[in-house]
């Protein structure tokens, strides 16, 4: 009877969806191929990249010229951080939904996720948020996450 009755339960989860998958990965980054596209087709080389992130007051702003991360504010941004042009920012998402991948098949994390939304002129990542909680184990506590929302905008510059 207690056989049937786990059968019967795991049956009805299946069927109505709603056992939840403690590994959890959700990517969620829209038409990327095509907005990386979009984005490379109008040769915007000239253009100030401001981020802002939802933990810190000031933002980054980085001014491109011919492709080019010239100046930022803060200036360690262009030495310390992984991306100071929209095309190196395609490249580091793409880097995040890969290792979220990899993440995801070694069972590091219990829950991932990532979300990107695109600016509909100039199609670059407009927004872009990440979760990360880590699996309960001797060094962390269960439900340990990291997150983060960064908003980005890029303003074209004329010569």
């Amino acid at each position: 009877m207690r056989i049937f009755k786990g059968v019967f339960f795991m049956s009805l989860c299946l069927l109505f969806g709603v056992c939840q998958n403690s590994d959890s990965i959700h990517i969620d980054i829209d038409d990327f191929e095509n907005q990386r596209n979009a984005w490379d087709m109008q040769s915007l080389s000239d253009y100030m990249l401001t981020l802002s992130f939802w933990y810190e007051s000031d933002n980054v702003t980085i001014i491109v010229r011919d492709g080019v991360p010239e100046i930022s504010t803060p200036s360690s941004w262009l030495t310390q951080i992984m991306f100071s042009t929209v095309p190196e920012l395609y490249s580091y998402i793409e880097h995040l939904v890969e290792n979220m991948k990899n993440e995801h098949k070694k069972g590091r994390y219990s829950s991932q996720s990532i979300r990107v939304r695109y600016n509909t002129e100039y199609h670059y990542p407009s927004e872009l948020n990440w979760s990360r909680c880590i699996r309960s184990s001797t060094r962390a506590i269960d439900g340990d996450c990291a997150e983060s929302e960064w908003h980005i905008v890029v303003t074209p510059l004329n010569h």
